[in-house]
């Protein structure tokens, strides 16, 4: 009978070492980057911080021709009249309007439902003609680019309310300028302020595939010294008989498997609620990675391959052993946690988003009182859905091969 090669052979885990031992310095220079990046998104939230700071200690002239150092100060104008909105955003939060200020100039305001009521004298002056003439309104808050689509409509109110229709782009350029005030604005960091959530976006990202790439190599390590260990007590074993001189065997691939010692059972060293603690605990990191990978723009389907991972090693490092039972819980709670870790993306794409006109903490507040009701405007609930369910494929099929694993040697 031919003799087959039971062992994998020292040459092999040796190579099992030297790759896991490059995948751990890739591992540490990925986690060092994130560090990095995390230090530095942080010098930038405490540069733009004092920025903010000073800014909203500043106040000047609204200028809409001038395009430097749009929010670094509050801007202020006097207002004598104003229309109703010509325009809104998609979210319905901010609505354009044309207002007329003392020197009988025409400007783009940008602001919230709530100024409507502080300027409504304002606005029933323009349409009303028995209206009192109002006292102006000294309005202020931060300069920004006028974008193409405001352009437009501000263009085709023009030509409606003039009755000729002829008005050019660049006679509204003239006309209003080149910025809008935004009374909502509050003056921030300017550039730092985005660059440190960039900053801060690169670093989640370069610390959750340092921790991942860690995780994985440290398992695939220690399975292969485990499997070292077990085939060199099964040769010590038969070597041990050969010398005795008790028998001769050939031994071929299917009588050394007989040899193997038999692995001792695993113990269960912590209680079902605390297993799936760990569970919630290790997705909860899988969260993380998704939102981070989501607001840079990339489909999050590799997240959830890391969230049912975190998930299974969580629930085997406090429940003390992994089972099919395990395997079925971790599952469950990563179909629960992909639509929480779209919401949550969504939310933090808001928050950024207000954050470009309110402080954080008002940005925060705004979203999560009204969250559903910006959705809802923003009609965004498709787009929800529709990445949720992209999300879910690419994420079963990532983790199609581990699930497996997961059921067939978890008993």
């Amino acid at each position: 009978m031919q003799r087959k090669k039971i062992s994998c052979g020292k040459r092999y885990y040796e190579g099992v070492r030297k790759q896991t031992t490059v995948c751990l310095v890739i591992a540490w220079f990925l986690t060092v980057l994130g560090a990095a990046f995390f230090l530095v998104s942080a010098a930038f939230f405490v540069q733009s911080g004092l920025e903010g700071k000073i800014g909203r200690s500043r106040t000047e002239l609204f200028d809409p021709l001038d395009t430097t150092g749009m929010d670094d100060s509050y801007k202020t104008m006097r207002i004598r009249t104003m229309t109703y909105e010509f325009a809104e955003e998609s979210l319905g939060t901010y609505y354009y309007c044309l207002a007329v200020t003392e020197m009988d100039e025409l400007r783009i305001i940008r602001i919230r439902e709530d100024h409507f009521k502080e300027l409504q004298p304002l606005v029933d002056y323009m349409y009303e003609i028995d209206s009192p003439k109002p006292e102006p309104v000294e309005v202020r808050g931060t300069a920004g680019l006028i974008c193409e689509e405001v352009r437009e409509f501000a263009l085709e109110l023009m030509n409606f309310a003039g009755g000729e229709g002829d008005m050019t782009y660049a006679e509204l350029d003239a006309a209003v300028g080149k910025c809008y005030l935004d009374l909502a604005g509050v003056p921030r960091g300017g550039e730092n302020y985005g660059r440190a959530w960039s900053m801060f976006s690169m670093a989640v990202i370069w610390s959750g595939l340092g921790a991942v790439l860690f995780i994985t190599q440290i398992r695939r390590r220690k399975n292969a010294a485990l499997e070292e260990e077990r085939e060199a007590r099964m040769f010590s074993d038969v070597h041990q008989y050969m010398e005795a001189g008790e028998t001769t065997v050939e031994y071929d691939a299917e009588s050394a498997a007989g040899l193997r010692p038999e692995e001792p059972e695993e113990v269960r060293t912590g209680s079902l609620a605390a297993g799936i603690l760990g569970a919630l605990g290790g997705a909860l990191l899988g969260v993380i990675l998704w939102c981070a990978l989501g607001i840079v723009g990339v489909i999050a389907g590799i997240a959830g391959y890391a969230m049912l991972n975190f998930a299974l090693r969580g629930y085997e490092k406090f429940y003390g052993t992994a089972d099919r039972k395990g395997t079925a819980i971790c599952i469950l709670i990563v179909i629960l946690m992909i639509p929480a870790a779209g919401m949550l993306q969504y939310f933090i794409e808001l928050c950024q988003m207000i954050a470009e006109t309110e402080t954080a903490a008002e940005a925060f507040r705004y979203t999560a009182s009204n969250f559903f009701l910006l959705m809802r405007r923003g009609e965004v609930w498709t787009e929800f859905f529709k990445s949720v369910l992209i999300g879910y494929v690419l994420s079963f099929i990532c983790s199609g091969q581990l699930m497996r694993e997961a059921f067939r040697r978890r008993k």
